[in-house]
């Protein structure tokens, strides 16, 4: 039976519009209430899922955590979720990929296995690749996305601004350089030095950078010609402390002069014979921790076994020179197997390391004149300290037998083979410094010469 209002009176007729508009109203309510639930669900699940990008409640720095999953995973649960909350949803997911992509690209023009920045942990004071070029930097600089800037974007265009201004740094003292005094001029004497020392300022702070190296390199050149010019002068300093004083503190100055009758300095060059051993590599890191340059005198047989290792030495920025292949007493060898020794070894070290060196030093310091004969071009080095490493084996005993040999001017004579010695250094290095002395290449003590017969 159907139902008719027609055949209804007024009464029951606003009876059941009444009825009826109360389920509807029941009805909207509910589904009302479910999408309300609905959305409230969704929000909680793209809020979450953002959560999961940021470390800390701004949404400011990236969890450590972050991959494309989670990105991923944020997009689709904020895409759910509409109208003006949706959207500032996607705006905080899409700055989080755009902060990993940034992070990813800024960290790829330095030399570093993972990313510069992680959470809030920045890594500073790292070495740039050696491709990298300003207008690269520059490029991705201007790429960068960020419309909103926050403590973490912030540091990001920071370190553009830093590296665009090393770059600028680097070419302006390499334009400096080009304008340094290649003749000493008594007029202008503290001038020149003055212009010498900042430019090596700038030159030392960048130094870590691949970019840096040939702006040294023609540095140390016009160093090294200003300074062959200053040792016939010397007489302009004898009457000048602060002049003295602070060529002295100039790396690249103080090296024509280093050793000569102006320089009162005390000087010690450490030596290391024997390696390259495992142990070798502990020994770098102790010297690079002091700043501190050696020379080491390899074996052949030594170099054989550990090429990897005699390479670092090399691009540690350490000398490198030929103490034979076997160790053999040369005394005891004639010369043609005295030749071999050495020629082997050249060749050893050449094929490992890309350096053949030019400086020597015969096992226990025999067969002199053998050498001196055979290799008149190579320059002999050999000590005016043992520290008898070997033969005490104890950190303490070696240190308390340097110190009661030590001279103003010195070659000390170490093993990379031993491990007390590593731990000799550690020490050692530390108390020469308070002393006083400078570190520098056994070549450039004069006392050397006198060790040659």
């Amino acid at each position: 039976m159907r139902l008719n209002l027609k055949d209804m009176d007024t009464k029951s007729q606003t009876t059941l519009i009444s009825i009826g508009t109360v389920i509807f109203a029941v009805l909207m309510t509910a589904l009302f209430a479910r999408h309300h639930q609905q959305q409230v669900q969704s929000i909680d699940l793209a809020t979450n899922a953002i959560q999961d990008l940021y470390l800390d409640e701004g949404n400011t720095y990236l969890n450590p955590k972050i991959s494309p999953e989670l990105i991923k995973n944020a997009e689709v649960t904020a895409k759910e979720v509409g109208g003006v909350q949706g959207n500032r949803l996607q705006h905080l997911v899409k700055l989080a990929e755009d902060k990993q992509v940034a992070i990813a690209n800024l960290s790829e023009l330095y030399q570093s296995d993972e990313p510069i920045i992680i959470g809030e942990q920045i890594k500073e004071g790292l070495p740039l690749n050696e491709a990298v070029t300003p207008q690269l930097v520059a490029e991705q600089k201007e790429q960068l996305p960020f419309s909103d800037e926050d403590a973490l974007t912030e540091t990001i265009y920071s370190h553009y601004d830093q590296i665009l201004t090393t770059f600028n740094e680097i070419e302006t003292a390499s334009d400096q350089i080009q304008h340094l005094s290649e003749e000493v001029h008594s007029a202008s004497l503290e001038q020149e030095i003055q212009a010498f020392s900042k430019v090596e300022e700038v030159l030392l702070k960048n130094q870590k950078h691949p970019q840096t190296k040939a702006v040294i390199d023609k540095y140390i050149e016009k160093c090294r010609i200003y300074g062959e010019d200053l040792v016939e002068h010397t007489e302009l300093l004898e009457s000048n402390q602060a002049i003295t004083e602070a060529i002295f503190n100039s790396r690249g100055l103080s090296a024509p002069l280093t050793g000569s009758p102006i320089d009162e300095r005390p000087l010690v060059a450490l030596t290391f014979d024997d390696g390259p051993t495992e142990n070798t590599l502990e020994i770098l890191e102790v010297l690079d921790e002091h700043d501190v340059t050696a020379t080491f005198f390899f074996l052949g047989r030594s170099v054989e076994a550990n090429p990897d290792i005699a390479r670092a030495v090399v691009e540690a920025g350490h000398q490198i020179g030929n103490h034979s292949y076997s160790h053999a007493n040369f005394d005891l060898l004639n010369i043609g197997d005295v030749e071999h020794e050495t020629e082997i070894t050249q060749e050893i070290i050449a094929d490992a390391t890309g350096v053949t060196p030019n400086i020597y030093r015969s096992p226990y310091g025999n067969g002199r004149q053998k050498m001196l004969k055979l290799y008149p071009n190579m320059e002999p080095i050999y000590w005016n300290v043992d520290s008898e490493d070997w033969l005490s084996k104890d950190e303490q005993i070696t240190n308390e037998h340097i110190a009661n040999h030590l001279q103003h001017r010195s070659i000390i004579l170490m093993h990379d083979t031993q491990l007390s010695t590593t731990e000799a250094i550690k020490t050692l290095i530390p108390h020469l410094k308070e002393q006083g002395y400078v570190f520098v290449s056994p070549t450039q003590i004069p006392e050397a010469d006198s060790y040659r017969l």
